[in-house]
């Protein structure tokens, strides 16, 4: 169960419908995937059949419970694994007294998009391996050709000039 929130690296939850327990809706905006996927910026959305539980926890232990500031926080997804019977679903925001992770037992889940029709996780997983593998070349060509290898020092000279002025 855990792959149906490790596709979503990066992916962000904007908003949670449903009730707890009860089934609930996550919509996730991840735009390279969806990008990929079909070539919209849509959202998902990720059904949990029968939630029993959905709990952030931030990095200093705090407890929210309520599924609308969750959904305010904009949490990122980075990471997920499989505890137990649970679902555990690492998150990360920009703010860091936002960075955490959300416990979920679930009983069942379907990713669908915004007209509600299913969308298989085998495809999914097809379209993130295209947008890695053309990271990896964008990088490769960086990193082994002459123009790539000038335009990347290029860049990194720029960010830290821009860097130490920030700080000056």
């Amino acid at each position: 169960m855990d792959q149906y929130f490790e596709i979503f690296h990066d992916g962000v939850i904007v908003a949670i419908r449903g009730s707890v327990p009860n089934d609930i809706t996550l919509e996730v905006e991840c735009d390279y995937l969806r990008q990929y996927y079909d070539g919209t910026e849509a959202p998902f959305y990720v059904h949990l059949r029968n939630c029993r539980k959905f709990e952030f926890t931030n990095s200093n232990g705090e407890k929210e419970l309520n599924l609308a500031k969750i959904a305010e926080s904009n949490h990122e997804m980075t990471a997920a694994e499989m505890l137990d019977h649970e679902m555990l679903v690492r998150v990360f925001t920009s703010n860091v007294d936002e960075s955490g992770w959300i416990d979920i037992e679930f009983e069942a889940v379907t990713i669908v998009d915004e007209l509600g029709q299913p969308i298989s996780i085998n495809k999914l997983f097809h379209a993130a391996d295209c947008y890695w593998d053309a990271v990896d070349a964008r990088k490769k060509y960086f990193i082994e050709t002459p123009l790539g290898s000038v335009l990347l020092s290029a860049i990194v000279t720029f960010v830290l000039l821009k860097t130490v002025s920030y700080f000056s």
